[in-house]
């Protein structure tokens, strides 16, 4: 795998050639840390942060961290990345195997509250605020006037 064409292609801008040589390498070599993470990293860059799902992303996640078992540095960008697409779900999961791979990393502690804190507020912004007064449902904005006016009338 030529690292620096892949590099070289996504400098360029041109996130397709880059993309299709590294896909080439993978199907060699399924498992190569440095080709998945590369994958990821331009899916999310290449203006594909959008589309860029979990789904799309996570089983390339998913290999990088089985090519690289205990690795805190692959556990923490697996974190990353599903905090970029917002799947707060998967970046718990890949944040408990974190915590895992850097027992006794003193600086690790930081990292995981900082996580923690953002995985909260972004659930809490994904879910809709509630209606005031609790249980009262909300009044719909298209509902009919009619009677109103034959109220008023």
């Amino acid at each position: 795998f030529n690292q620096q064409i892949a590099t070289l292609y996504a400098q360029m801008g041109r996130a397709r050639e880059m993309m299709l040589h590294t896909e080439r390498h993978l199907a060699e070599r399924p498992n190569d840390p440095v080709a998945l993470r590369m994958m990821i990293e331009n899916s999310i860059r290449s203006g594909q942060a959008e589309r860029a799902t979990s789904q799309v992303l996570t089983p390339y996640v998913e290999r990088l961290i089985a090519a690289t078992p205990g690795d805190p540095g692959a556990a923490q960008f697996a974190v990353q990345v599903y905090l970029t697409v917002k799947d707060y779900d998967r970046a718990q999961t890949a944040l408990s195997n974190f915590e895992v791979a850097a027992a006794g990393i003193p600086e690790a502690a930081e990292f995981i509250t900082a996580v923690q804190g953002a995985i909260a507020a972004g659930r809490a912004e994904a879910t809709p605020a509630p209606v005031k007064g609790g249980d009262e449902k909300a009044p719909e904005k298209d509902a009919p006037k009619e009677k109103q006016n034959d109220q008023d009338a």
